[in-house]
């Protein structure tokens, strides 16, 4: 490390992050699997059709399996209610 004032800052910033927060590791944000807008898949088996198209055991395997926003987890039981 050099001996100039502020270097470490400097290569800190550099990096993206910021003197206070080396410590800090940012999770990733999962990426979406469906679109809620228009209750569709994004991505996965069923990618282009609506969410009560693709059947029970699908939507159940994604709630179990897949990481997600709180809300989208939210859309994929209330479709689970109305297919009982």
């Amino acid at each position: 490390m050099e001996d100039r004032p502020g270097y470490a800052k400097h290569q800190l910033m550099g990096a993206n992050r910021s003197g206070g927060y080396n410590s800090a590791i940012n999770k990733k944000i999962p990426r979406a699997c469906i679109r809620v807008s228009d209750e569709t898949w994004i991505k996965g088996r069923f990618k282009g059709k609506k969410i009560k198209h693709a059947g029970k055991p699908y939507i159940e395997w994604m709630l179990e399996n897949r990481e997600m926003p709180s809300s989208h987890k939210v859309l994929l039981r209330q479709t689970l209610k109305t297919m009982k």
